[in-house]
């Protein structure tokens, strides 16, 4: 959602910028619930591991801590990707920001 700020008037700024805070506000929701879910999948993978130790041969151990392990790769790929989002939000606000100074103050 890219925005040319070089023509908005101050209302025009305002919606864009609230707008943004919006997509960005969701983004962080996303991340919040990424992380939490990345804590769960790192907790569980602990957990299987020590298993592991006790049973080093258990074929659905080793198939779960490598499902695991995946899925954490998952999560962090998706963690870069909320993070991206939200600094491409405020890089965009700011730039705004900057060319329409007034809509500051009313967004």
């Amino acid at each position: 959602m890219t925005i040319d700020p070089q023509f908005l008037d101050v209302n025009s700024a305002v919606i864009a910028i609230k707008r943004l805070n919006n997509v960005k506000a969701i983004a962080e929701e996303q991340l919040a619930h990424c992380r939490a879910q990345l804590a769960s999948e790192n907790e569980m993978l602990a957990s299987i591991q020590i298993e592991l130790k006790a049973r080093p041969v258990e074929a659905s151990l080793k198939a779960s801590e490598k499902a695991y392990r995946l899925g954490i790769k998952a999560w962090k790929l998706s963690i870069d990707a909320y993070e991206r989002d939200v600094e491409a939000c405020k890089a965009e606000i700011e730039h705004i920001q900057r060319r329409v100074p007034d809509a500051r103050l009313h967004s």
